[in-house]
Order: C-alpha cells, then sequence, then structure tokens
C-alpha cells in the first residue's frame, strides 16, 4: 500500500530527535502518569500478602497480582480483606 505524503512528513518529523507529538497535536502532556506495582504469584497466601505488603507505599492507584491456578479466590480475597483495594479486571 502506498503511502501518502502527509504520512511521509509525519514520519520525517517523528524522526526527529527533539520532537514532541503532544505539542504538535496541541495536547498538553500530564505531569505525573499513574501507575500501579505488579506482584509476582506465590505458593503461599502468606508470601503473597507479605510481597504487596512491602510493594504498597509505592503503588500509586493499583496493585496487579498474578495468580495460580486454584488460589485465584482465596488470593484476591486475601489481599482486599486487609488493604480494601477495589476490585479490577
Amino acid at each position: 500500500m502506498e503511502r501518502g505524503r502527509g504520512d511521509g512528513a509525519w514520519y520525517l518529523f517523528a524522526k526527529q530527535p527533539a520532537s514532541r507529538s503532544a505539542a504538535v497535536l496541541g495536547v498538553k502532556p500530564p505531569d505525573r502518569i499513574a501507575s500501579g506495582v505488579s506482584i509476582g504469584s506465590s505458593d503461599r497466601l502468606y508470601e503473597l500478602a507479605a510481597k504487596v505488603a512491602r510493594s504498597w507505599p509505592a503503588a500509586t492507584w493499583r496493585i496487579k497480582i498474578k495468580i495460580k491456578a486454584g488460589l485465584d479466590l482465596a488470593a484476591v480475597e486475601t489481599v482486599r480483606a486487609r488493604w480494601r483495594v477495589p476490585l479490577c479486571f
């Protein structure tokens, strides 16, 4: 598929080292980007709770936990009961 002149111009602009697409589009970039922490899976619920406790201060708005099969409900209940975090999918 052949690209138009506009695509080529945008490509050349984007390759410039100091180009900021937000400035070109007239959008103000956010000062901070909300993020969270990702917690690896664990065989024992107390280990999972300890990992979350260590990572909790670093979490800004979300905690993502990896869950092993068979421990899904118990793991989520353990974390939600102690930290009262909302359940997100």
